[in-house]
């Protein structure tokens, strides 16, 4: 079994790059910067001016699957949207997950969900015997063991690192 552990300085890190606007990541080729290296990577494709993925309608070249994915709608008598943000608010799914009927519009989402079928568990805490298949599970996780809280009682002194704890506070507090 292939162990990850995460210390709680991670967590610092990983909130700086999801909260922050801070952009982290930058093209060596362009002035296209971005918070995520994932993003980055994908950028860089266009870079290389070879488009891997072809329609088989119209020819048409891309550089990205995802993208090649999305311009197959175009050639549909069904005429969604207009443009592809659109799709965040419909109830049209591109990728299901094979195992029940999860649905979603992005890849990433439907691989983090197939996680959910897996009995694996590749990431540990090093502070105690907590184990989760997902990184981002185990980042929540590490709060429990860090000493800086992240959300404070507006009416007390109460602290938490888990917003539904200081929702239960709260309530608990004032009816």
């Amino acid at each position: 079994m292939l162990n990850i552990t995460v210390d709680v300085p991670e967590i610092n890190v990983m909130m700086l790059k999801t909260h922050s606007q801070v952009k982290l990541f930058r093209c060596s080729d362009c002035e296209y910067s971005c918070k995520q290296k994932s993003n980055l990577n994908k950028h860089m494709v266009i870079h290389s001016k070879i488009k891997l993925f072809t329609c088989s309608i119209c020819n048409n070249e891309f550089y990205r699957k995802d993208t090649l994915k999305l311009h197959t709608l175009t050639h549909s008598d069904k005429k969604l949207f207009k443009c592809i943000h659109m799709f965040k608010h419909s109830d049209t799914k591109l990728y299901k997950c094979s195992q029940c009927d999860f649905s979603s519009i992005y890849n990433g989402s439907l691989r983090n969900h197939k996680l959910s079928h897996s009995n694996t568990k590749i990431f540990k805490c090093s502070s105690c015997d907590y184990e989760c298949n997902r990184k981002s599970k185990l980042l929540d996780h590490m709060l429990v063991h860090s000493d800086t809280k992240l959300l404070k009682c507006t009416e007390c002194t109460y602290e938490s690192n888990y917003k539904s704890n200081l929702k239960v506070h709260t309530h608990v507090k004032t009816p």
